[in-house]
């Protein structure tokens, strides 16, 4: 059987769309990508990708653009609930993207970008 194209095995349940709905597109993208690293690509296109968004955003940022304001994201515990069952990496993404949306602070993305370039490269180096 084919894979269901409205709710694919690669992203295994809601939790990736309940939290990045309540991120910026780009943050999204990035959650998305990391989210189903591998399962759907060659990692390394996937990181890729992410990387292409996540300069999106710090691009933005660098030119004064913040998350607006409006934004009321839910609590901490209520993010957690929804990656908790995911990898470590998976876990920093999001805690990182959420700390972005949630207070604007580029260190978050800067922090991200170095993190998964680090990645990008390792797993280049072992394919």
């Amino acid at each position: 059987m084919a894979d269901d194209p409205i709710n694919p095995k690669h992203y295994a349940g809601t939790e990736c769309a309940e939290i990045g709905e309540r991120l910026t597109g780009n943050s999204y993208q990035v959650l998305k990508y990391n989210w189903r690293l591998g399962k759907k690509d060659a990692a390394t296109i996937e990181l890729g990708k992410s990387i292409w968004y996540l300069d999106r955003e710090i691009e933005l940022a660098w030119a004064g653009w913040r998350p607006p304001t409006a934004l009321v994201l839910p609590t901490d515990a209520w993010f957690y609930e929804r990656y908790r069952h995911r990898d470590d990496h998976v876990q920093a993404v999001a805690i990182n993207l959420i700390n972005w949306n949630r207070h604007g602070d580029r260190d978050c993305l800067h922090i991200l970008r170095a993190e998964l370039t680090k990645l990008h490269h390792t797993l280049e180096e072992n394919n």
